[in-house]
């Protein structure tokens, strides 16, 4: 795998922000409102844009587009912090205006130099009171460049820990959910740390998620070394035995996922579809034939009050598609319409889930 996959689409997003080097030069107050819009829907259109800007300045003629402190002010949220929209808040998507063909094309040349640029540049999103201590709330995503040129993307309700030395680039995420690209660094490994297992980056990104019971990580590029806590051997899915089970890591490799149970030895290995397991990033949640009781969890990650399934019989219905993160009242719309499940509201905010006519969902 030789394309980068740790944005919805990295092509888009530069090609988005390359319109805008563009349209501000000749931007009025609605489209620099416009512009801000674009800014809050995710980090990465900030540092898309930081880096076509940065190249854009270069070209004769051309000059540099807002600094990072403007772009900060631009986003009016947290500096470390992007909270996910709610689709009902804005239906409509920001409209870039329009530009003369050939500045387009210029700066979306300066896109495509971005890509080969040595050394992107990030905006640098201060941290909380502890400088190596990031957390997201429930709702929330939040982009970490690291000092060695690493870049971390925090889920919902997720907590991290930088720990550099001259030895280990450590971080231990001791809650929730992080999509790492790591830089490369001879001598000095980066690690990430979790109660039931260390994970081992060999050049690499990867996605890890903790959860109460267990902790999974996937691969997108390279390959990543395991080493479960709990001294055991690797258990695959045929059912096989690791080749390198301790007291060696498990090398897993792109497209594999591993699962380490809390007190079990050993990991889950099994192959997996990449772009389903970082879904996440475009807030999307991508289930195939999932209970209907993890699917709430998963939708409960995301958004407050919480779904609560008042008739157990509902909790095995199987439900597959691709539902917004940021949109649970549509996909409650979707179990009512199917006429799977009912909702109500309870004094305190809760949202209460009674039976339907049941059957398999499908979107």
């Amino acid at each position: 795998m030789n394309e980068r996959k740790i944005s919805r689409s990295s092509d888009v997003i530069a090609e988005e922000a390359a319109d805008w080097i563009v349209a501000l030069a000749d931007a009025d107050e609605d489209a620099r409102k416009a512009f801000a819009v674009w800014l809050r829907r995710s980090p990465e259109h900030i540092k898309e844009f930081l880096a076509i800007s940065a190249i854009w300045g270069t070209l004769p003629g051309h000059s540099a587009q807002p600094s990072a402190a403007e772009l900060a002010r631009l986003s009016d949220t947290q500096p470390n912090v992007v909270a996910m929209p709610g689709a009902a808040a804005n239906g409509s998507k920001a409209t870039i205006p329009p530009a003369s063909s050939r500045r387009r094309w210029m700066a979306r040349a300066a896109a495509v130099l971005v890509a080969a640029a040595a050394g992107a540049i990030f905006l640098i999103l201060a941290p909380g009171k502890d400088p190596n201590l990031y957390t997201t709330e429930i709702g929330e995503q939040s982009s970490v460049p690291l000092q060695d040129g690493s870049l971390v993307m925090l889920n919902t309700r997720s907590a991290m820990r930088v720990a550099y030395s001259e030895e280990y680039r450590d971080v231990h995420l001791s809650d929730g959910e992080a999509l790492f690209d790591v830089a490369r660094e001879s001598g000095r490994p980066f690690r990430v740390i979790t109660d039931q297992a260390v994970f081992q980056a060999v050049g690499t990104q990867f996605n890890v998620r903790r959860d109460s019971d267990k902790v999974t990580i996937t691969v997108i590029e390279g390959a990543v070394d395991v080493r479960p806590l709990a001294a055991g051997p690797a258990i695959l899915a045929d059912g096989g035995r690791a080749e390198s089970g301790p007291p060696g890591p498990l090398r897993l490799k792109v497209g594999q996922q591993a699962q380490v149970a809390a007190g079990v030895a050993g990991a889950a290995v099994t192959d997996t579809v990449v772009d389903h397991t970082i879904a996440w990033r475009d807030r999307d949640l991508v289930f195939e034939a999932l209970p209907l009781k993890q699917v709430i969890e998963e939708f409960n990650r995301y958004n407050a009050p919480p779904v609560e399934i008042r008739d157990p019989k509902l909790e095995l219905l199987p439900i597959s598609g691709v539902f917004r993160s940021d949109d649970r009242d549509s996909f409650l719309q979707f179990l009512s319409q199917m006429r799977l499940a009912e909702s109500s509201t309870r004094a305190d905010g809760t949202i209460v889930l009674t039976g339907g006519e049941g059957g398999q969902a499908r979107q």
